[in-house]
């Protein structure tokens, strides 16, 4: 699978300390290809406690649609966002599922090994940036 050009990794440092991880996909350096790109990889067993993804430069690319997820969940993150909403300044966060009660979908359990990923579907991406901001700890 292919992984981004600034993709991170982390074990979770300290059992107390909260990580930050920043981590951008860039058109020019990562091309847009539809298919799955790899953004993070949990070295240990962390706890995604917050998920943003703010678009840095406006995404063009017909009709791709942009998911963002976990290992064995590829929309957990972000579903199905269609190219015409990833315009500059614009941030995308986790859905909320409807249900009796309702949930969010972090935080959330990354077992050693798995990965943060995203998904470009139904169409190639031309241009844009997009920066992926997270927060972990060790599980």
């Amino acid at each position: 699978m292919a992984t981004l050009k600034k993709y991170r990794t982390s074990n979770g440092g300290f059992h107390n300390d909260i990580e930050t991880h920043r981590v951008m996909y860039d058109f020019a350096d990562d091309a847009g290809a539809t298919g799955i790109l790899d953004i993070f990889k949990a070295d240990a067993d962390i706890i995604l406690l917050d998920f943003v993804a703010v678009v840095k430069t406006t995404l063009v690319g017909a009709t791709m649609v942009l998911d963002v997820g976990v290992t064995g969940d590829d929309d957990k993150l972000v579903d199905a966002v269609a190219v015409a909403s990833l315009t500059v300044n614009t941030m995308h966060q986790s859905p909320l599922v409807e249900g009796t009660p309702n949930t969010l979908q972090l935080p959330v359990r990354i077992p050693s090994g798995d990965k943060i990923i995203q998904t470009i579907v139904t169409a190639a991406l031309t241009a844009g940036k997009i920066e992926y901001i997270f927060r972990t700890m060790r599980f």
